[in-house]
């Protein structure tokens, strides 16, 4: 089921799915704008009171004690998160746990494995990014806005963009609530929050493909707009992230491979990670992790020009 057929499903039924298990599938583990977002949504919509768990910081037997027992009958809703960072014990504890949930509550289940989910319940998935469309639908049922007014506010956000990343959706939806149609937000904020007809996705996507034309075409655009501290802390999680998916991917380990590679585009998942050895992306974070230094001591302002161009005008290294 997808996310926002999930949304609707609450807003016309004001209820859970009969399911005791919802689990939402997504390319992170705990997605905490829309986490957040959802809270006050899932109570407003089902009457029930949404707690969190963290697997990491408490026991299974007492998480266990929470969910199998309720007070005078009251059925809650509870989310689950740091599954994924347990040992392979007690993740099988609670794997097992789940498998056979039958109540009282609710259990909403963030970046547990596709496999697991389609064996327990509903799977709600959350794309990466989303359509127009939906996104249209996922503000106007988050914010309670009119939807003219909506669609008049997403047309001035992401102009000359056919979908939006779900990170920066979850975000509008709080501006919207707050400030509303307002001409000011338009052009003092939404530049730098969506660079027109530009992202740092697509800046990166060129990057990875070393293609410096259509690069530097967009970078002279949205350049200005960060700091060099940015821009350094951008290119090193970049850089760094693409070493893992590499390394992963030459392991044949899809699993880990899917999880760092988020935020990553979707040309270097897809195809351009075969044409790197991991050698080649040691010596470009090392050198980001220089500049980093010089910067913080105020020498080679220069030094991100240079990078670009070592990287970008440079053969893919065998």
């Amino acid at each position: 089921m997808k996310l926002i057929d999930f949304l609707l499903y609450l807003s016309k039924e004001k209820k859970n799915p009969t399911t005791r298990v919802v689990g939402f599938s997504t390319l992170q583990e705990y997605p905490l704008l829309f986490t957040a977002l959802s809270r006050e949504y899932i109570e407003t919509h089902t009457k029930k009171s949404l707690e969190f768990i963290n697997t990491k910081e408490i026991s299974f037997d007492a998480a266990k004690a929470k969910l199998t027992t309720t007070f005078l009958g009251n059925s809650l809703t509870y989310a689950l998160y740091g599954l994924h960072t347990l040992d392979t014990r007690t993740k099988k504890k609670w794997y097992q746990f789940i498998n056979s949930y039958a109540g009282p509550h609710t259990i909403c289940i963030f970046g547990i494995e596709p496999d697991i989910i389609k064996k327990i319940g509903v799977e709600i998935v959350i794309d990466k990014v989303i359509s127009l469309r939906d996104a249209i639908i996922f503000l106007t049922l988050f914010s309670g806005v009119q939807k003219d007014k909506v669609e008049y506010f997403l047309s001035q956000c992401v102009k000359g963009m056919r979908d939006i990343p779900f990170e920066s959706l979850c975000l509008l939806a709080y501006y919207i609530k707050v400030v509303g149609v307002s001409t000011e937000f338009f052009s003092g904020w939404v530049p730098y929050i969506f660079p027109a007809k530009t992202s740092l996705f697509q800046l990166s996507q060129y990057f990875f493909a070393k293609q410096p034309n259509e690069f530097f075409a967009i970078y002279k655009e949205i350049e200005p707009i960060y700091s060099q501290a940015f821009w350094t802390v951008f290119w090193s999680e970049q850089l760094w992230r693409a070493y893992g998916y590499v390394s992963y991917m030459h392991q044949k380990n899809t699993k880990d491979a899917k999880f760092i590679g988020t935020r990553l585009p979707f040309s270097f998942l897809n195809n351009d990670w075969q044409r790197y050895k991991k050698q080649e992306l040691i010596k470009a974070h090392n050198i980001i992790y220089q500049l980093d230094i010089d910067a913080k001591h105020s020498r080679h302002h220069v030094g991100l020009d240079l990078f670009y161009a070592y990287f970008l005008y440079s053969e893919y290294k065998n």
